[in-house]
């Protein structure tokens, strides 16, 4: 509510009323213990496009740093603002992004002519969607304007979404090695990235390292999720459980509180557990719209309002993890139709969730697909419960030795900088 009065009240004022816009910035950044965008709404001439930008700029970094969306519809109503059309709609854009309205932030886009941060932005939003060979082109262009680490990050997550393991990791080396000490943000999540590469190559304990490195550099919400959940593939439960008790305080989205809920048992805090669930079921879809229907899925309950929740994240992207997820919620409702419908374009575009894939292999019992789903699912089996990584395994040792070829093709742990 607030997010919006402030919406509201940044996008009305006229560039003429910058002590009134600098006294609303300023009560927000306050109200959130911002003290970077105080220290810039000392310097920054809101009358300008250039403070408004650097303004917006700012209020970005800490969005996804912290996961705080309120933070992106305050950079909308900066937007409005900013007299530049170009401009705005490259501030837009991005804020779009960080609120997963893909779709919105690629028609904004898509109006603009090339230029580096457009084409980088326009990947991400066609990246996200599942749009994978057009959001090769559009990385391709930013690199091709200028080199550096921006495109050679995001072509290295590309490259990992379409299953080119080896590539993904040469890539993400190579930005690396590209960025500047001092950008600690962007090695931050190219050092997320990277943990997410190693767990998926079946390598937790250089997972654990790399996500802690990240951590080092920039303590964002993404960094410390991985690490969180890299400790827990190392069956580091305590330690996971001290971060994630500290990370479920500042964000406590469904994904944090579901690897909460698992570190709590591994240690034998029943009580504590059930009070996680109590948490997640009180907060509902607030945070993470999309994490919430995951949870309602393995809880087997409220299978419509599922339903609704991924069919509103349908509408703004038809990517691999969305379509797995509503693929598997028709599945529960008895749809084979129409749950192998979606299957199908999840796999067009790369492997679905390992829960996803326990549910299509159930779904092609007795014939080989069976099989193949099974290791698709042991290749992300740290996304499991302890319980459904055993049970996996059991079923696995039954079947033969599982593949490592298998590829971990989750979102962005994070929107990836772009300056």
């Amino acid at each position: 509510m607030i997010a919006r009065l402030l919406l509201l009240t940044v996008s009305l004022l006229p560039l003429t009323c910058e002590a009134s816009t600098a006294q609303v910035l300023r009560m927000f950044a306050a109200d959130n213990a911002d003290s970077a965008v105080l220290d810039l709404l000392e310097t920054a001439d809101l009358a300008t496009d250039a403070g408004l930008s650097e303004l917006a700029r700012a209020l970005l970094r800490r969005a996804r740093a912290t996961g705080d969306a309120s933070r992106y519809t305050v950079v909308l109503g900066l937007a409005d603002a900013v007299q530049s059309t170009e401009l705005a709609a490259l501030l837009e854009a991005e804020a779009l992004l960080g609120l997963h309205r893909f779709a919105e932030a690629q028609e904004r886009l898509v109006q603009l002519g090339g230029s580096h941060r457009r084409d980088l932005l326009l990947g991400d939003a066609l990246m996200e969607q599942g749009h994978h060979d057009r959001a090769a082109r559009a990385y391709a262009a930013a690199q091709g304007a200028r080199p550096g680490a921006l495109a050679y990050g995001r072509l290295a997550a590309l490259a990992f979404r379409r299953g080119e393991p080896e590539i993904a990791i040469a890539g993400n080396q190579r930005a690396l090695r590209a960025t500047h000490p001092q950008d600690t943000h962007l090695r931050s999540w190219l050092l997320t990235e990277a943990s997410r590469y190693a767990l998926a190559a079946a390598a937790p304990e250089t997972a654990v390292a790399l996500a802690s490195a990240a951590v080092r550099e920039a303590a964002t919400i993404g960094a410390r999720q991985q690490q969180a959940i890299s400790l827990l593939a190392v069956d580091d439960a305590t330690a996971a459980l001290e971060s994630l008790q500290q990370l479920a305080a500042d964000y406590p989205s469904p994904e944090v509180l579901r690897a909460l809920r698992e570190a709590l048992e591994r240690q034998g805090h029943c009580d504590a557990a059930r009070r996680v669930i109590r948490q997640i079921e009180a907060l509902g879809d607030r945070i993470d719209p999309r994490g919430y229907a995951r949870w309602l899925a393995d809880a087997g309950e409220q299978p419509e309002r599922a339903l609704a929740l991924v069919a509103t994240e349908l509408a703004s992207r038809r990517d691999p993890e969305t379509l797995g997820l509503a693929a598997r919620l028709r599945l529960q409702q008895g749809e084979p139709e129409r749950a192998m419908a979606l299957l199908q374009e999840a796999l067009s575009k790369g492997r679905p969730a390992a829960a996803v894939a326990l549910v299509a292999a159930d779904a092609h019992a007795g014939t080989a697909l069976e099989q193949i789903f099974l290791k698709q699912a042991h290749a992300r089996r740290w996304e499991l419960p302890t319980t459904a990584r055993r049970a996996l395994e059991e079923r696995l040792r039954a079947h033969g030795p599982p593949s490592s070829t298998g590829v971990d093709r989750s979102p962005i742990v994070g929107h990836p900088p772009t300056t």
